[in-house]
C-alpha cells in the first residue's frame, strides 16, 4: 500500500461532546493524500464508541489505535506518531477543529517546494468556552507578535525554549516534517519523548528547529478551545503546578541539549518562577513550594525578590 503524504494525528481523552467535531473537520480536507490516526487516552464517556465508528465508516483512512489503560498526553502523542506513515504530519486535539477544506493541501504545497523550511504554521481562531466568543490569534496582541513571516530555526530555537506567554506557533496549527524530527527521535528519544517534560509540542517543536525554518501562512487553519477549566481547588494547583514545573525543566534540559544559554531564557525563567512561586504559596502547602524551589534551583540562574520571599514565606507559613 503506498504511503499517505500526511499523518494526522487526533488524541482524545474523555471529549464525546466535540470528538465527532474534530474528525469531521479533518476528513472535510481536499487534495492531499493523508490518514487519520486516532489515539483515545482510555476514555470513560463514550469517546472511544464514537472513534471505533468513525474507523469502521471510514477504513483505509482512519486508524484507532488499540485501547490500552491511561498513558497520559505524553505517551499517546508519540505512540500515534510512531505509528505515521506520512511524510509529514499535522494533529488535531479532540476538543479543537480544523477550518476549511484546504489545510493540508496549502501547508504541504509549502514543505514541498521549499526544503530549508521543517514547519508549516498558520494563524488560528481563539475560542473562549467561557464566553463563546471567538477571536483571531492575529488580532490578540499576546499571539500576534509571533505571527509573520518566516522565522530562521536557530533563531527560532532560542524563541520556544524562552518563551514568555504563549508558545510562538501552536503546533495544531502547522505541519511539519516527519524525517527532521527523526533525527533527532531516533538518536536521542529522550530528548522528545519525555514524560517528565509533561508536554509533547515543546520538545517537538525545539527538534524542528534545529535543523530548518518555520513558515507562517496567513490564514486561520484551526480553531482553538481555551478556558475550559479553571484553577478552584488545591487538586487543580497541583496539576497546575506540576505542569509549569516539568516544562520550566524541560526548557532547562532541552537549552542545554541544543546548546541554548540560560542568559538567552533568563525572561522566561524569572517570570515562570515568580509565578509559580506566588501559586505555591498561596496554596498553603509546604510540599508545593519545596517542589517550585527545587525546580527553580537546578537553573544557574538568580531569581527576582518578589519569588525569594514567596518560597520563603512558603516555607515558614
Amino acid at each position: 500500500m503506498k504511503n499517505p503524504k500526511v499523518s494526522v494525528i487526533v488524541i482524545c481523552y474523555n471529549q464525546r461532546d466535540t470528538i465527532r467535531r474534530a474528525l469531521d473537520s479533518v476528513l472535510a480536507q481536499e487534495d492531499c493524500d493523508y490518514e487519520v490516526i486516532i489515539g483515545d487516552d482510555a476514555s470513560a464517556d463514550g469517546t472511544r464508541e464514537v472513534c471505533e465508528e468513525y474507523a469502521r465508516r471510514y477504513p483505509g483512512r482512519v486508524r484507532l489505535m488499540p485501547a490500552a489503560p491511561n498513558k497520559g498526553v505524553v505517551d499517546n502523542y508519540f505512540d500515534c506518531f510512531d505509528a505515521a506513515r506520512g511524510e509529514y504530519v499535522a494533529d488535531c486535539a479532540g476538543d479543537d477543529y480544523w477550518l476549511g477544506t484546504r489545510r493540508l493541501a496549502e501547508m504541504c504545497g509549502v514543505l514541498d517546494s521549499r526544503s530549508d523550511v521543517n514547519t508549516v504554521y498558520s494563524d488560528f481562531e481563539i475560542l473562549d468556552l467561557s464566553t463563546g466568543k471567538s477571536r483571531l490569534a492575529s488580532t490578540d496582541p499576546e499571539y500576534s507578535r509571533w505571527l509573520g513571516g518566516d522565522t530562521e530555526g536557530r533563531s527560532l530555537l532560542a524563541d520556544i525554549l524562552g518563551h514568555v506567554g504563549p508558545l510562538p506557533y501552536l503546533l495544531s496549527a502547522s505541519v511539519y516534517r516527519k524525517k527532521a524530527l527523526m533525527e533527532v527521535y531516533s538518536k536521542h528519544r529522550h530528548m522528545v519523548r519525555n514524560r517528565a517534560f509533561g508536554c509533547e509540542d515543546l520538545p517537538v517543536m525545539a527538534a524542528l528547529a534545529r535543523s530548518g525554518a518555520a513558515a507562517y501562512l496567513p490564514m486561520p487553519t484551526m480553531s482553538y478551545s481555551v478556558g475550559g477549566e479553571t484553577i478552584t481547588h488545591n487538586r487543580s494547583v497541583e496539576r497546575q503546578l506540576g505542569f509549569y514545573c516539568a516544562t520550566l525543566e524541560a526548557s532547562r534540559v532541552l537549552g542545554e541539549f541544543y546548546g541554548v544559554g540560560q542568559a538567552q531564557m533568563a525572561e522566561m525563567f524569572r517570570a515562570k518562577s515568580r509565578y509559580m512561586a506566588n501559586m505555591a504559596f498561596k496554596s498553603r502547602r509546604h510540599g508545593l513550594v519545596g517542589k517550585v524551589a527545587d525546580t527553580v534551583g537546578r537553573w544557574h540562574l538568580s531569581v527576582g525578590i518578589k519569588t525569594k520571599i514567596y518560597l520563603l514565606l512558603g516555607r515558614i507559613l
